[in-house]
């Protein structure tokens, strides 16, 4: 395109030339004959220029306007005109300029992008607190973490965003368990790096389970009186069935930390660090509550929704019950408690006492040694789905306010773009109104 612009512009100053040596020379003076023909030749020249600058810029519209719109605004009429045909002539070859708007809508997206990642985390955790009540975060956390993860930078927003959460909370009976943007953020990233790691722990023993449908009810007001399954009205089988299963379980899950992927590990072990500033005597239970309470259980729980085992899979009342008498012992592991309340689970608390201190340490093992990097962390960033970064700007837009409000009192830490870089930024990259 400059190759042809220059060309043009040459055209014109030749004739420029011409003229004034016509104007020198007066017109009844020979060379009359030898100018028409080079006047013939600079507007042959001039024409398969305009066809040759059509023709790029119909194979590069974005491109090619942005190299030739300043000759719509050029002082020569000739050269203006020699645009304007440019123009017609790619008008009528068919060509569309539907893509312009979706390239300047992407570089737009590209710019936030950039202004709530990398060094720039702090932007997007002040708006995650700014957000109002009547914000659904569930579309809005799928989307962060779509974003994050392609921009590898996940982990640490997740630190951010747990190191949040602790200080909002003023005891320990509340911490990860209300309805956050943190919680919603760590359920997703479970599901995106923790799935086949829980599917490969807990599927082998869920479908034993469900095979065997032996009784596990240990409640006398609730035992099948007519006997049916495998221990039927027997309390002390049932307890023995109880106990096995819960043991497999356990055992399932403190021999697989091997096999822990390295990332949700790495959540693991910055969620403790996060509640060790503030709750440090709760750093191991923070531990087990997560893998337990929101990974674990739920899975053994609704192994169908999980997807452990098949959705046309039968599972009948009594395997259900004792999925779910299970993950109740499990649980009290985790949290190393006892039973106190529910009379009918006292004798599994010899059993939360033989197992305190394995899964204590095994909680340990993770709260303590820091995951080794990865080579694939390395990786170059992957490209931010079109959906996410639409999410994002809806939600940059209507709480702009907000946001500059959260961003004011928010310290500076670890981060080098402060309040008045994201105000640059904001205007080009999220002041634009979201396409309806």
């Amino acid at each position: 395109f400059t190759f042809f612009t220059n060309l043009m512009n040459n055209c014109r100053g030749m004739e420029v030339l011409q003229q004034k040596q016509q104007q020198a020379a007066g017109k009844g003076m020979s060379g009359g004959t030898s100018s028409t023909a080079s006047a013939q030749d600079l507007q042959q020249l001039r024409s398969l220029t305009v066809t040759a600058m059509s023709n790029l810029l119909k194979a590069n519209i974005d491109s090619g306007l942005t190299h030739s719109l300043h000759m719509g605004y050029h002082d020569d009429p000739k050269t203006r005109a020699a645009f304007m045909v440019v123009l017609t002539n790619i008008l009528k070859q068919g060509v569309e300029f539907d893509t312009l708007a979706e390239g300047l809508l992407a570089d737009r997206h590209d710019k936030m992008v950039e202004l709530v990642s990398g060094k720039n985390l702090d932007v997007m955790v002040a708006l995650c607190n700014a957000l109002p009540a009547t914000e659904p975060l569930d579309s809005l956390a799928s989307a962060l973490c779509g974003i994050m993860e392609a921009k590898q930078c996940l982990p640490e927003f997740l630190r951010m965003m747990m190191e949040e959460e602790v200080k909002v909370n003023e005891t320990t009976t509340t911490l990860f368990r209300r309805n956050s943007m943190c919680t919603k953020l760590l359920t997703i990233f479970t599901r995106i790096h923790g799935s086949d790691y829980l599917s490969s722990v807990i599927r082998p023993l869920v479908t034993e389970v469900i095979r065997t449908n032996v009784e596990y009810e240990v409640d006398p007001t609730k035992l099948n009186k007519s006997g049916g399954g495998g221990g039927g009205g027997d309390v002390e089988a049932n307890m023995r069935n109880l106990h096995m299963a819960s043991q497999q379980f356990l055992e399932a899950v403190l021999q697989s930390l091997p096999r822990m992927p390295r990332l949700y590990r790495l959540m693991l072990n910055d969620l403790s660090a996060a509640v060790a500033e503030r709750f440090p005597e709760s750093r191991l239970t923070a531990v087990g509550g997560a893998l337990f309470l929101r990974f674990f259980n739920p899975a053994i729980c609704s192994p169908k929704v999980f997807g452990i085992v098949e959705a046309g899979t039968a599972i009948s009342p009594q395997v259900t019950r004792g999925l779910l008498l299970v993950t109740k012992v499990l649980q009290n592991v985790a949290n190393n408690a006892r039973f106190q309340k529910e009379r009918f689970m006292l004798p599994m608390n010899d059993f939360l006492e033989k197992n305190n201190t394995a899964c204590q340490a095994f909680f340990a093992e993770i709260a303590t040694i820091r995951p080794a990097a990865d080579a694939a962390d390395a990786g170059e960033a992957e490209f931010v789905k079109e959906q996410d970064a639409q999410v994002l700007h809806r939600v940059l837009y209507n709480n702009m306010e907000r946001l500059g409000r959260a961003l004011a009192t928010t310290p500076k830490r670890k981060v080098e773009g402060d309040v008045s870089t994201a105000e640059a930024a904001a205007p080009a990259a999220t002041r634009a109104k979201p396409p309806t």
